[in-house]
């Protein structure tokens, strides 16, 4: 399914998502930071996210550019960081990227990071990535969202470096 991004109902759709995050992402901060050290302690995670977590964190290595889509919050992101990648974090959400980019910013104050956090707000239907940059893609919950799920892995495989 295309999708025109300039379309009035696309663009009410698109905010009226974000704002669910957005709203989602603040009631979550009044409970706890948006870090990994306190998401393992969630319920969801307890129960049946764990081994997808560690498996996809096994991808991560030191030195690594990473492009993260679906960042919300960014407790995933800092990790990835935390392990000494380089992350470009993308989502709809802005005020989830502010809280997540305002946590990044407290902590880098208090630990030592060897990778470090970009933060951006992009409507994945209509990204725009380098190519050949990246050697890890992380998707996490976001691709039932996507209209122009085609167009997005094509450019996803184009920002890829090679063997990424």
């Amino acid at each position: 399914m295309n999708v025109d991004r300039k379309d009035i109902v696309y663009q009410k759709h698109l905010r009226e998502e974000a704002g669910v995050w957005d709203k989602t992402a603040k009631e979550e901060l009044k409970r706890h930071s948006p870090d990994y050290r306190h998401y393992k302690e969630t319920l969801p995670y307890q129960i049946y996210r764990h081994p997808f977590v560690d498996k996809m964190l096994a991808y991560i290595n030191p030195g690594d550019i990473v492009l993260e889509l679906g960042c919300y919050n960014g407790w995933f992101t800092l990790e990835m960081a935390r392990r000494g990648a380089y992350v470009d974090a993308h989502d709809i959400a802005r005020g989830a990227v502010e809280i997540a980019q305002e946590y990044y910013n407290q902590t880098k104050k208090k630990e030592r990071y060897n990778g470090t956090v970009s933060y951006h707000v992009t409507d994945l239907n209509f990204p725009e990535f380098p190519k050949n940059y990246y050697d890890v893609v992380v998707i996490r919950n976001v691709l039932h969202h996507i209209v122009n799920l085609r167009q997005l892995f094509e450019k996803l495989n184009k920002s890829l470096k090679p063997n990424g």
